[in-house]
């Protein structure tokens, strides 16, 4: 479903995805999805403490990336405020996941804003068709202790409930190599979140759905002022939808709202924010003949943010139109067109900065229309080869944060101001990509390759990472499209499984980003926008397992080139921290006690003690045992 709104099986979707199995997930050991995500090619995970990972595809990764939709069953989990995802706080149990799909590459025409980089859509079991019911307990170093439980309660094929929480706690990686200044730092990280998940059969083609969720998570953060700082995330979600076959097609209709409560400390602060998404969404999916399927979609969006470094209340609200259309052009070769157009309408209430360009009337009158669009081309010659030629243009809107900051900071004893701009443009992303997947019989695997070439324009930075110059009362710098930049790349993979049952993979991907900005030198704060610089360039990733009777064992290891990430000095400057060439591996053993009991050993970062994965704190190497009982 994640790329183009309809059901379509994984081999005959017009983008470049992989899809992660719950057995992928189980034998991986990882009790966290980034995580999981890590070893996958083409995705960049890096770890700045123990509960906080950024996650980005091809490249363009840094603290609170923005570029990637992240989504639970189809429900936006990015957050808007500062435009990113808190993976910590989401309110998803790894023993309820039974898949997650990565979209790679623009999604926009699908998903809206933000879908720029690409798409993950972390996909639950289904209460109405399966009874997922587990316990599993989890302890290990860094003072590491969790539980979740999974149950799921039915009524025949008429109704299910899947209820879900879980937790944990432990100790911070060291903080030694951070500026001690900039201190004192949370050691204590911890989460708890808790879900329901309801479908009921209101007739033999009508479904009803609900879910609710909630999350409390705490967390020594990376910001991309950059800074660090003692973060609370809490997030609240209800949804509510329904979907019938009807002669029309298939018709659906859902609403959600999300909210976050987001507080951070640091030296000299304490901010607390509140940011508030209400989604509307409507959408037919149905056939013309034999060969023609057709998606249309509508939406609305309300979103606003309050507090923090807001002075007063900043949103907007958006429509947007969709439409898909699929031609199975002949039995190899189909066509997809996929296209979206978005109004977005701004809207302040509060007070401004004095002195600064803009004036009330500049936020409360400010529109975005945007039209993004996904072309794709499936062409299958043979039983065991498929083509795809891939084109889109993504649209990444600015966060709350950049159309609205409102904030004056005295240091040195001048007055600093950082304002957001009602006149930024949106950033797009323009995808231009050839793909092939074939089997390699011999070897009994599948060869999966990929050549991409990007070119984002209209970039987009916030206030606080832009360059200072005199005005509203001393210095003041607005949130900008700083330009535009340029990415190319490619990757090719193996995977299968032996005559003997031994599982393997191995890929390479590559990347190589050119900025063209317009910002002149870049000083101060600014200097986190080096792309050029701020992606490995080559990766490479390999993995095995086996089973054997009661157990099994499997391994996944990934080496990534050198790049430099940003971190803050102790008088609240920006210090290049150039992460060298490493490896590292991840091993785990299970053992099957009885059918519902299952015993594992996981260990993560194997090859050092610690490694620098980005500029937060060194990520250790770290045991757990895991005993997981299903019932």
């Amino acid at each position: 479903m994640s790329a183009t709104g309809s059901p379509q099986r994984v081999t005959d979707v017009p983008a470049n995805m992989e899809i992660i199995t719950a057995d992928d997930i189980r034998r991986s050991g990882a009790d966290n999805i980034p995580d999981i995500l890590q070893f996958v090619a083409g995705v960049d995970v890096r770890r700045y403490g123990f509960g906080q990972a950024e996650v980005a595809v091809r490249g363009y990764n840094q603290q609170f990336s923005p570029r990637l939709l992240v989504l639970i069953n189809g429900r936006q989990v990015y957050l808007d405020d500062y435009g990113h995802t808190a993976w910590q706080s989401l309110p998803v149990q790894i023993n309820e996941i039974r898949q997650i799909e990565v979209v790679k590459g623009p999604n926009s025409a699908l998903y809206g804003f933000n879908a720029v980089g690409g798409v993950i859509n972390i996909v639950t079991f289904d209460p109405l068709q399966d009874s997922t019911n587990s316990l599993a307990v989890r302890g290990g170093t860094q003072g590491y202790t969790s539980g979740s439980a999974v149950m799921t309660l039915k009524d025949g094929d008429k109704a299910g409930l899947r209820l879900s929480l879980g937790g944990y706690n432990a100790r911070g990686f060291s903080t030694s190599g951070l500026p001690a200044a900039r201190g004192p730092f949370n050691q204590s990280p911890h989460q708890l979140s808790f879900s329901a998940d309801g479908r009921v059969q209101l007739a033999p083609k009508v479904e009803l759905t609900a879910e609710a969720t909630l999350a409390d998570a705490r967390e020594l953060d990376a910001l991309p002022l950059p800074s660090y700082n003692d973060d609370s995330y809490r997030t609240t979600s209800l949804k509510l939808g329904i979907a019938a076959d009807l002669d029309l097609g298939l018709v659906g209709l859902s609403a959600y709202s999300n909210s976050l409560k987001f507080e951070y400390r640091g030296p000299g602060v304490d901010a607390r924010e509140i940011n508030t998404v209400d989604v509307v969404q409507a959408s037919d999916i149905f056939k013309l003949g034999t060969d023609h399927t057709v998606r249309l979609g509508l939406e609305y969006r309300n979103n606003s943010a309050s507090g923090a470094i807001q002075s007063g209340k900043i949103g907007y609200g958006a429509y947007a139109t969709s439409a898909m259309w699929n031609w199975q052009i002949a039995p190899t070769l189909a066509l997809t067109n996929a296209l979206r157009f978005d109004e977005l309408a701004l809207n302040y209430a509060g007070t401004l900065v004095p002195g600064i360009r803009y004036s009330l009337s500049d936020y409360n009158s400010a529109h975005l229309d945007e039209l993004s669009y996904n072309s794709g081309i499936v062409y299958k010659p043979a039983d065991n080869g498929t083509f795809r030629l891939l084109l889109a243009r993504g649209i990444q809107a600015p966060s709350l944060d950049d159309l609205g900051v409102q904030e004056t900071n005295i240091i040195g004893g001048t007055p600093i101001s950082f304002v957001g701009d009602p006149s930024l443009t949106a950033a797009s992303v323009t995808n231009y990509e050839l793909d092939y997947d074939t089997t390699v019989q011999p070897l009994n695997a599948t060869l999966r390759m990929a050549i991409f070439h990007e070119v984002t324009d209209n970039l987009l930075t916030t206030a606080l990472n832009a360059p200072l110059f005199p005005g509203a009362g001393g210095l003041v710098s607005y949130s900008q499209n700083i330009g535009s930049s340029s990415a190319a790349g490619g990757k090719i993979g193996l995977n299968g499984v032996s005559g003997a049952g031994i599982r393997w993979n191995f890929s390479y991907a590559y990347i190589s980003i050119k900025d063209r900005f317009s910002l002149g030198t870049l000083t101060g704060f600014s200097q986190v926008l080096n792309y050029d610089h701020g992606a490995p360039a080559n990766v490479i990733d390999m993995g095995g397992g086996y089973s054997w009777e009661k157990f099994e064992l499997d391994a996944e290891a990934r080496w990534q080139s050198h790049f430099t990430d940003y971190g803050s000095t102790a008088d609240n400057g920006v210090q290049p921290i150039p992460i060298s060439n490493y490896l590292t591996m991840n091993a785990r053993i299970g053992y099957r006690v009885t059918d519902n009991i299952t015993v594992g050993l996981v260990g993560e970062q194997l090859t050092q003690a610690q490694i620098q994965e980005a500029a937060g704190t060194p990520v250790q190497r770290r045991i757990t045992a895991t005993v997981i009982v299903g019932f």
